[in-house]
């Protein structure tokens, strides 16, 4: 600590008394590290031999071995002799090789050391070993004891992602469950990736391990009974926790005395769930879910589920719940109320859809109660939303930043028959010329005058290759537009019209901070040199594409 001298005045300056702080050294050389990377510590290092002393631990507080050359550079002897020396200065720890993990916790094998600072731990897998389960099974067996060392020697994690665990009923995952429930409300992020096989009858136990968690991410595989075999002993321990499970909930549903049930989720992402009981064990618990921000819906496909979440959102309160992802609920299901659905939510900010049956309705009850507050919208692979649904958002959200029409297909959605020609995807929505008739409708135009990010198909009319011109008139409007895709959606034998992509292209310059820019469909009428003096223009061009 730095102190100061007796107090005297200097000028118009009293200097404090010995007993006032004025700053503290460590402190601050700990803020300065947290915005400098390995490297720039290393540099400061060298300045002096204090300074040596005070940047040299900050060295180890990012690790990050996502490639071949930074793992074998940590993996010297040398390097993880001095490793070993400043563990408590360890912040993060990003990495894709299992052996990260061994040599970082050697020497917690032997002494009762702590990673105090550790605050990040993303496992990763490389994506050869992702794609193979027998692999994963490896890093399970080999793997996992020296991660669940590291886990419980980090008495202050934020942040735990962990791609390969095996969250199947063993021992491992006991143990990783029982830590979770142990870090409460300090562990605010816990995340799963897509390669982990979680049998039916273990969810319910997952999610109330992690009823402290702030954001649940669990792209996991549901193995159910559909997909093997289950003994009877398996069933009935289910069945036990469902009930142990649904009485808890429903005691305190009854106004039952004792502490009230509540999950602290603020983002819930389990998007693969699609079986009745795990749906309708998820309902239950987002009842109680009173700082929900963030939901992502899961697959529903059936009818008894689906009047579960509307049951589940219209009589549940989610005052801060934002953002909103539809994308794997089924519009084919014989009952969907979409339009009701919307009318709960007043002040979202971004959403996900595109299965609807009834498009127009939900659109409007979503414009209704979100207009003025939406900032992202996207639209995934449908077949029921056409140029009008997109017209309306765009001429009704004055905060609008990012819209994504492209039809980008989901995860489930790659299962359905889906054809691909000329980069284009059939069920994709498109924007049609006459939907862009403002001055015979009497429409003042798009309103989203902050859009960033635009990704669109478009068609035009009788069979010409072009842009229209309404089409590209409300784009030059969009001064603070960053990323622009546009994907002509055209036919065979299509009338080529040159001058249009070289109007829009001149209409566009206005465009000061475009960053990204691509047409496709659109390469055989781009000009070349014009476009290299067009360029020009546009200063903060980092990509441009044109086929």
């Amino acid at each position: 600590m730095i102190k100061s001298t007796n107090p005297t005045y200097s000028g118009h300056v009293l200097v404090p008394s010995p007993s006032e702080i004025v700053f503290s050294i460590p402190l601050l050389v700990d803020l300065i590290s947290s915005y400098l990377s390995p490297h720039d510590c290393y540099s400061c290092s060298l300045v002096s031999r204090d300074f040596y002393g005070a940047f040299f631990p900050y060295i180890f507080s990012t690790i990050d071995l996502r490639t071949q050359m930074a793992f074998h550079k940590w993996a010297r002897p040398e390097t993880q002799i001095k490793l070993w020396t400043q563990l408590s200065a360890v912040r993060s720890v990003v990495s894709t090789f299992g052996d990260t993990y061994h040599f970082l916790t050697l020497p917690a094998l032997f002494s009762d050391s702590e990673f105090h600072r550790l605050s990040v731990l993303r496992c990763h897998l490389l994506p050869t070993v992702s794609s193979n389960y027998s692999e994963n099974r490896l890093w399970n067996q080999f793997y996992l004891p020296s991660v669940l060392l590291l886990i419980e020697r980090s008495p202050n994690l934020k942040v735990l992602d962990l791609s390969f665990f095996n969250l199947d009923n063993n021992d491992y995952s006991q143990r990783l469950l029982s830590e979770i429930r142990k870090k409460g409300r300090k562990l605010q992020e816990f995340q799963v990736g897509e390669s982990v096989i979680v049998k039916s009858g273990n969810l319910p136990s997952i999610l109330c391990s992690c009823a402290a968690v702030q954001n649940l991410k669990l792209d996991i595989i549901l193995d159910g009974f559909e997909h093997g075999n289950i003994t009877s002993d398996e069933m009935e321990l289910e069945v036990m926790a469902r009930q142990a499970l649904f009485g808890c909930v429903d005691a305190h549903d009854d106004g039952a005395k004792g502490p009230r049930l509540e999950f602290a989720w603020r983002e819930f992402h389990v998007p693969s769930i699609s079986y009745n009981f795990e749906l309708e064990v998820v309902f239950k618990m987002l009842r109680h879910c009173p700082r929900l921000e963030r939901l992502t819906v899961p697959g529903i496909v059936e009818l008894e589920p689906m009047e579960g979440l509307s049951s589940m959102l219209l009589t549940s309160s989610f005052p801060r719940l934002q953002h909103l992802n539809l994308e794997r609920v089924d519009a084919y299901t014989e009952f969907i109320n979409v339009p009701t659905i919307f009318t709960v939510f007043l002040s979202l900010k971004s959403v996900v859809f595109g299965s609807l049956r009834n498009p127009i309705d939900s659109i409007d009850s979503l414009l209704t109660g979100s207009s003025h507050s939406l900032e992202s919208v996207t639209l995934v692979v449908s077949t029921e939303i056409k140029g009008e649904c997109i017209q309306m958002i765009l001429c009704s959200c004055p905060q609008l930043k990012i819209f994504d029409a492209l039809g980008t297909l989901g995860k489930d959605l790659e299962m359905r028959n889906i054809t691909e020609i000329n980069g284009f995807r059939y069920w994709s929505p498109v924007l049609e010329v006459q939907n862009l008739s403002f001055s015979e409708s009497g429409d003042v135009g798009w309103v989203c005058h902050n859009l960033e990010v635009l990704r669109l198909n478009f068609q035009s009319h009788d069979r010409t290759l072009c842009i229209p011109v309404s089409l590209r008139q409300q784009i030059s409007k969009l001064t603070k537009l960053k990323e622009l895709r546009l994907h002509c959606v055209a036919e065979r034998d299509e009338i080529l019209e040159p001058e249009s992509v070289h109007d829009a292209l001149l209409e566009w310059r206005s465009l000061s901070d475009l960053r990204i820019l691509e047409l496709r469909k659109l390469g055989p009428l781009v000009d070349r040199n014009e476009l290299d003096r067009i360029q020009q223009q546009w200063t903060k061009l980092e990509w441009i594409q044109f086929n």
